[in-house]
């Protein structure tokens, strides 16, 4: 074997351990990317269906922050929606009275955060009679470090608990 072809085969044996070594790096990624999901978890979330001809509903499910750092949801969409405002409940002498909370909203770190009927709720917006009994719809909520968490919500009744 002449000196020009050994020098060829001994850069093709370096550019073939290059790519080797760089495909085990992208590889790597992946498996870390896919094995650090968001610290934030959505947990069944529910969407009444528009009430009357007003075209408003409610959403309520609990949020979850898992991390060791704060949170703040900034927004939340909804599929159909034309805008979702936060809303609390909150009774003061046998009378209950709501009122809308202003975005954003802090998570502690481990915290956990119910939205539920006569407290805190989602007021979702949308012209009348945009969500039946039965729709499946998406709900995204955006967090100022966890980022955007999807997930498929059900338009039904809260469960009674």
């Amino acid at each position: 074997m002449k000196k020009s072809e050994q020098a060829s085969a001994h850069h093709l044996v370096g550019v073939a351990v290059t790519l080797a070594v760089a495909g085990m790096i992208a590889l790597l990624a992946c498996a870390l990317l896919r094995s650090n999901p968001t610290p934030i978890s959505v947990g069944q979330f529910t969407v009444t269906p528009s009430l009357g001809g007003s075209g408003m509903s409610a959403g309520y499910g609990t949020i979850r922050n898992s991390s060791d750092k704060r949170d703040r949801l900034l927004e939340v969409r909804f599929d159909g929606a034309d805008r979702i405002e936060l809303h609390e409940t909150v009774s003061q002498n046998a009378i209950a009275t709501m009122h809308s909370v202003a975005l954003p909203l802090e998570l502690a770190a481990g915290e956990e955060l119910r939205f539920e009927p006569l407290t805190r709720h989602l007021m979702i917006f949308a012209k009348p009679g945009a969500f039946s009994l039965g729709d499946r719809r998406e709900m995204t909520f955006v967090f100022e470090n966890a980022g955007s968490v999807s997930t498929a919500v059900n338009v039904n009744y809260p469960a009674k608990g």
